[in-house]
């Protein structure tokens, strides 16, 4: 195993300024984010236990974002369409909208499997949807 000060060497080196720096920031009370390379008060850092100062290493800010586009994620006009469909798992959670798995399809009347945004994933259409088998589902998309 190296040695502590080696250790102290190697983050700040990596982060780009002096050991006195680092270890001045350090004693400041502040961390360094990884995504943002910010030096910012350890009060904007969630708790990771597994780390050496028992913090993550990515700011709380930066976390928000990272989570955001994960859920999101994709080009626009796919985030539009997930946002759309998650906002009709929360209809049926809420019990707005039926579970697709007790409807019929509209083409076939074959048991559902999807809800089809048949009118688009503009957000006035979120909940404009109709139950589809899975066969139905793919020549709607293919059309």
């Amino acid at each position: 195993m190296g040695s502590a000060s080696g250790s102290i060497k190697t983050a700040a080196k990596r982060v780009g300024v002096t050991v006195e720096e680092y270890e001045a920031n350090i004693a400041a009370g502040l961390k360094h984010c990884g995504t943002c390379r910010m030096w910012l008060p350890t009060e904007r850092y969630a708790i990771d236990r597994s780390r050496h100062d028992g913090l993550c290493s990515t700011c709380l800010d930066c976390r928000r974002v990272s989570t955001r586009k994960r859920r999101v994620g994709g080009p626009p006009d796919q985030q539009t369409a997930t946002l759309a469909v998650e906002a009709v798992r929360r209809a049926v959670r809420l019990g707005f909208l039926e579970p697709v798995r007790e409807r019929r399809c509209t083409d076939c009347g074959q048991p559902a499997a999807h809800y089809h945004h048949h009118k688009g994933y503009a957000r006035t259409n979120w909940l404009e949807v109709v139950p589809l088998c899975v066969g139905c589902h793919q020549r709607r998309h293919i059309a």
